[in-house]
This record gives C-alpha cells, sequence and structure tokens, in this order.
C-alpha cells in the first residue's frame, strides 16, 4: 500500500527524516566573531520552552548571505547539532507530483511546512529550525509567491510562530535584494555577513585542515599561507589540502608542503604544466624568474615560491612567476615601491647579465615598472624636476594635460626607472652564482619553495 503524501510529510518532521553531517565547535576555526554570534541562537534554541513560558522573545528569522564557500551551510548545521533543534530541510519536504510544477518548492508545501512544525513544537516543546538553503540572490530570481507565503507564516497569521527558526542562506550580498519587507524587523530579521575570511583566520583554518592529514612536520604554513588569495574561502581551503592529501596518498609518502604548494598554484596563478617551449626557450623562463627571486631575496623581500609553469591563459604569453609578498596592511611607501620596482627588473637583467636578447615576455615587467614609477612621481612627489620647478604638488588631471607638466614628469619617470634599472644590475652582476643555480633548480624542480630558495640564494 502507498504511503499518502501527508504520511510522508508528517514523518519527514516528526521522524527528523533530514540528514546532515553533524559539525561540532571544535570543527570550527578562524571565525571566532561568527561563533559569538551563534553561541547566542544556540543558547535561544536550547532555552525555548523557559523563554516560551516567559513570553520573552526568541529570534525567529534568521539570514546567512555572502559568498559561495564562505562557511553558510557548514555554520547552519553547526547551529543545528549544538542546539539539538529538530532541522527541516524546506526544499526536500516532500512534495506532490504535479505536471508542469516549475519550483522546487510552492506556496502550498510552505504553509505545511510551517503547520507541522507548530504540531512539532506543541506536542515535543523543542524548537524547529526550517532551514531555507540557497534562495536566489534577488527577487527577480525567486517566486514572489513563495516570498509572501513566508511574510504570511512569520507574521503568525496562520499560527503561533514561537520555537519556530526561518534560516535562509543566500549568495546575495544584501538580503534587501530579494525583498525588503521579508528582511526586516520582526520578520527574518539577523542578517549575519559572511565573507572571506582574515590572514589570520585562513592560517587557522589551514592548519585545522593539515592537523587532520599525515604531514610532515616541518610544513611551512605562515608561507603557505601568504600565498592564498584574499578572497579564499574555508571552502577553497579545504580542497586545497584534500588535492594535496590525494597526490601523496598516490605517492605513499606523508603531505608534505610542495603538495600544498603544487594544489594551490594552479587555483591562485591558473598555471599547468606543458613543454612546449625547447630547451633554449625554458632556460630563459628559468634565469628571468631566477633573476625575479634572487633580487627580491637580495632586497630582503619574502619570496614564497618560484615557478616555470605556464600561464592558462595562453594570450598572455606568460611563462613562470616568482610570488613575493609586501605587507598588505598598511600603505605603499616609497622604499616598497623601489624594491617593487627593482624586483620587477629582476628577470631582465638576469637575461641581460647571461646574454639573453630582450623578448616579448618582459612586457608584464614593463608595465609593472612603468606603474610603480609613475606612482612615486604622481603620488608620492618624487619627481626631481617637479619639484625643481612647482615644489611638492600634487597635480590634477588637467594639470597632467600641461605639456610643460608632461615633458617634466615623463622625465621623472624615465630617470627614476634608470637609477633602479642600475642598481637591480649591480644586484644581478653580485647574485650571479646564486640566479644560476636557482635557475638549474627550476629546471630540475619546476618549483621551489621558501625555505628552499633561501637555501640557495642566501
Amino acid at each position: 500500500m502507498a504511503t499518502s503524501l501527508a504520511t510522508k510529510r508528517k514523518s519527514f518532521v516528526f521522524k527528523e527524516s533530514t540528514k546532515f553531517e553533524p559539525v561540532k565547535r571544535d570543527e570550527i576555526h578562524g571565525a571566532d566573531n561568527l561563533l559569538t554570534i551563534f553561541d547566542s541562537l544556540i543558547e535561544q534554541l536550547r532555552n525555548f520552552d523557559e523563554l516560551d513560558k516567559s513570553n520573552d522573545a526568541m529570534t525567529n528569522g534568521v539570514c546567512l548571505h555572502g559568498p559561495p564557500g564562505t562557511g553558510k551551510t557548514f555554520f547552519s548545521r553547526y547551529l543545528a547539532t549544538e542546539s539539538k533543534a529538530c532541522f527541516v530541510d524546506m526544499r526536500n519536504f516532500p512534495r506532490p507530483k504535479v505536471w508542469g510544477r516549475n519550483s522546487s518548492i510552492a506556496p502550498e508545501d510552505i504553509t505545511e511546512q510551517f503547520r507541522l512544525a507548530r504540531l512539532y513544537i506543541q506536542r515535543h516543546r523543542r524548537p524547529v529550525i526550517l532551514f531555507y538553503d540557497e534562495m536566489p540572490d534577488d527577487e527577480d530570481k525567486v517566486d514572489s509567491s513563495i516570498i509572501e507565503q513566508l511574510r504570511i507564516e512569520m507574521d503568525g497569521i496562520a499560527g503561533k510562530t514561537n520555537g519556530i527558526m526561518l534560516l535562509i542562506t543566500t549568495t546575495a550580498s544584501d538580503p534587501d535584494d530579494i525583498d525588503g519587507a521579508l528582511f526586516r524587523a520582526g520578520r527574518v530579521e539577523l542578517h549575519i555577513p559572511f565573507t572571506p575570511p582574515t590572514p589570520k583566520g585562513r592560517e587557522a583554518i589551514l592548519r585545522y585542515y593539515l592537523s587532520k592529514k599525515k604531514c610532515e612536520k616541518d610544513i611551512d604554513v605562515e608561507s603557505i599561507n601568504a600565498l592564498l588569495a584574499a578572497d579564499t574561502t574555508p571552502a577553497d581551503i579545504a580542497q586545497y589540502v584534500s588535492e594535496a592529501s590525494t597526490v601523496a596518498r598516490k605517492g605513499k609518502v606523508p603531505l608534505a608542503e610542495r603538495h600544498v604548494v603544487q594544489a594551490i598554484i594552479p587555483h591562485l596563478t591558473g598555471f599547468f604544466t606543458d613543454d612546449i617551449l625547447t630547451d633554449e626557450e625554458m632556460r630563459k623562463v628559468e634565469i628571468h624568474e631566477a633573476g625575479h627571486a634572487c633580487v627580491g631575496r637580495a632586497l630582503g623581500i619574502a619570496v614564497l615560491v618560484v615557478t616555470v609553469y605556464r600561464s592558462v591563459d595562453k594570450s598572455a604569453d606568460s611563462y613562470g612567476q616568482a610570488i613575493a609578498t609586501f605587507p598588505d596592511d598598511k600603505q605603499m611607501t616609497i622604499y616598497d615601491l623601489e624594491r617593487q620596482l627593482m624586483i620587477s627588473y629582476g628577470g631582465m637583467a638576469a637575461e641581460r647579465l647571461c646574454g639573453i636578447p630582450p623578448n616579448a615576455g618582459m612586457s608584464g615587467d614593463l608595465g609593472n615598472i612603468n606603474e610603480c614609477a609613475r606612482i612615486m612621481v604622481d603620488k608620492l612627489a618624487q619627481g626631481k624636476r617637479l619639484r625643481a620647478a612647482y615644489g611638492t604638488f600634487q597635480f590634477s588631471k588637467n594639470d597632467l594635460n600641461s605639456e610643460p607638466v608632461m615633458r617634466l614628469r615623463d622625465k621623472d619617470i624615465a630617470a627614476i626607472m634608470k637609477e633602479a634599472e642600475q642598481k637591480t644590475m649591480r644586484i644581478v652582476r653580485k647574485e650571479r652564482k646564486k640566479i644560476l643555480a636557482v635557475a638549474k633548480r627550476l629546471r630540475e624542480k619546476k618549483i621551489i619553495l621558501r625555505r628552499e630558495l633561501e637555501k640557495l640564494a642566501g
């Protein structure tokens, strides 16, 4: 005998058929601010019965919003795990099989979900989380009748909402973009933004996922963390460690720093291995990147990794990269810009020292060199000719269109670039043996990590 839809729906709520992977507090890292907010919600859910009897209000509507991979669903599972509330996945609620139905959830489904939730609370004196995962991110993508029904239910028109917490996740940057009337006080009133973690938070998350693997003891987590882009999410970090672990298992060795870096680089810069260059062409790339790395090391810049892998963007004609880090918590100083200029010149200077003629691969470096010199002149008043003529004056766009100003400005930019080039050549001549040693190791390994570079380049 077939089970009726009503029976399936009641069983879905009352027998807690919504299954999810539990998340304990010790699994959350790098998100102390979020933990504070969720601890308050957990406390409310745990003490729902006392709050209800004393007529104290509980938060009935919560929206977790932000980019994919930032932990919204993960924290929803944490809330359900720690509060021990009945957890109902609204989008997986049993629905009638009606031909032509174009929505995964309909207004009548929402009505029944809230009715059964109220009945569950009445019988068990236990709160219910109605979980709406991945609500579309603007009003044009979500059915207006669904929004309207949610408003009705949240207002209690069809019955009490005490003990029901509507929990919505969305990639919208602002819930008002979906519906300002639903996401207001008295309805879904608590909006919790999820963003990529801070550098400190990324490091904590990275350490956590590495701690769950069999790793070598000397992994330089700080250097790996410095490689990660500002928009790296917890989900990204978990993926990188998982990919690295898979490679290590195949090789039947402990997870090493090299495995993690090799997992990150394709996502970070889009590099892949292909052997389409001749030996002579590859030598140019190796010398070029070794020049960047050794000049950076000589200037005291933390060079995190050097690679000769080719960019996926073939139109960029880009081979190799030396990835360095500058402090991201302060404005760039003149000293920082001067060092950027010189490390950018490092590749070309090394090629020249080794007798390699100029090539199109220099275009990216030249662009960076010009930009640094321009900032020094336009924003930091480092143009000697302009200062002599006009003082430490910040020029407007109209001023820069003046031919006398432009002539002096161009001469100042050229002078700064020339001075940086000369300083870089002096470093390259001094570091020649180290550059050749780094280039040789690049030929062998394709990637050189920070500590290995420090041994080679001193």
